[in-house]
């Protein structure tokens, strides 16, 4: 893993998520890219502005984009990409991860509200279409090494050939501990001992050299 993008549209989460990344990317050793999308706003556009005005808007929203990009390479002395857009968010995105081949994508998670459990959000949306993994920043979370991963998988698909790589990188690079969780039916429950041991050494050739372990649950029918 050697860069990272990290998504802001300077809200309080957005702030949280940015600097978050940047902690990462220094303590890791890895480039950060800054991407931050501007569009124009409703209201701009019902005023009718002139084209002038537009551009003016655009260009002051371009200049406060890369005097941040440059106070986060100072103050962290890490390499910052700058990646700014316009368009749709999920396009621009996937294009943004595709050009500067990232490893991963840290957005900004706001506090929980009704809204947000009823519609989620713009991060949990780009969770489910963008291929690329994305760490969700919970907005009051401060940088902390990752420790500890669950990964909740079906056996019974045949992911254990092909364990995701970029989760094994993630915790290679991060010393990070990961716990396989899996739900297995009661029939195989009779075969605890034998299934134990082959789904371990199935996980264990997929994660050799990082720290794991397989936690099974047999739910009562």
């Amino acid at each position: 893993m050697n860069r990272i993008i990290v998504a802001t549209d300077y809200s309080a989460a957005g702030q949280n998520a940015m600097l978050y990344a940047a902690e990462a990317a220094a303590t890791h050793n890895m480039e950060l890219v800054l991407f931050h999308l501007h569009n124009i706003s409703i209201h701009a556009l019902n005023a009718r502005l002139s084209v002038e005005s537009m551009d003016s808007i655009f260009e002051k929203a371009k200049d406060n984009f890369e005097d941040s990009a440059y106070a986060l390479s100072q103050t962290y002395g890490i390499k910052v990409i700058r990646h700014f857009a316009s368009g749709d968010i999920y396009t621009e995105l996937s294009l943004c991860a595709e050009t500067w081949q990232a490893d991963l994508l840290v957005m900004g998670m706001s506090d929980k509200s009704l809204e947000q459990q009823l519609m989620g959000n713009t991060t949990t949306k780009v969770i489910h279409r963008l291929k690329i993994p994305v760490l969700a920043v919970p907005e009051n979370l401060h940088y902390s090494p990752v420790k500890n991963i669950l990964y909740a998988c079906d056996f019974d698909k045949n992911i254990s050939e092909a364990f995701p790589e970029k989760l094994r990188d993630f915790a290679s690079i991060f010393g990070a501990q990961i716990e396989i969780f899996t739900v297995e039916s009661v029939l195989k429950k009779l075969q605890t001992n034998d299934v134990v041991t082959e789904r371990k050494l199935s996980m264990d050739n997929g994660l050799a050299g990082i720290s794991h372990y397989i936690k099974m649950y047999f739910p009562i029918m």
